[in-house]
């Protein structure tokens, strides 16, 4: 994919952290590479269900946080992406620490395509994947 912005990891940290979601929800930037990026979030109660584990709404939450992320990294100056649509595959249970990895599949002109995975991490840093998602990310030129 070709670099539209060759600042993309300062867009990319100024626009997180205007995110007021993302900082609700403890969502923590990890990484930032071209058509990727990969946050972290330590799951706390108040993001539970009541079954004990993550809730389906912070799962999806977290795939749409790294996937558009992820299209910032290959936008153009000045342009922004929202999402269109996302389909999100809970395969796990999901507790403590979350690790998830946004990419970029294809960069079009005006849509993007995006897939997202959430992995748990365990004590030993062992990685079990909890969460998938394929995303369409729109890009917009006027907000």
């Amino acid at each position: 994919m070709e670099i539209k912005n060759s600042d993309f990891v300062r867009t990319v940290e100024e626009k997180f952290s205007g995110n007021a979601f993302s900082h609700l929800l403890g969502v923590r930037l990890e990484s930032i590479r071209h058509g990727e990026v990969s946050a972290s979030l330590d799951l706390k109660p108040e993001l539970l269900q009541q079954n004990g584990i993550a809730h389906g709404g912070v799962l999806m939450s977290l795939c749409d946080i790294v996937a558009g992320f992820a299209a910032f990294t290959v936008a153009g100056k000045g342009e922004a992406v929202v999402t269109a649509s996302i389909q999100v595959n809970c395969m796990r249970p999901a507790r403590g620490k979350l690790l998830a990895i946004g990419r970029v599949d294809k960069a079009g002109r005006n849509i993007f395509f995006c897939s997202s995975e959430i992995y748990s991490v365990a004590a030993d840093e062992t990685l079990t994947l909890v969460s998938n998602s394929s995303s369409t990310m729109a890009v917009a030129r006027k907000l």
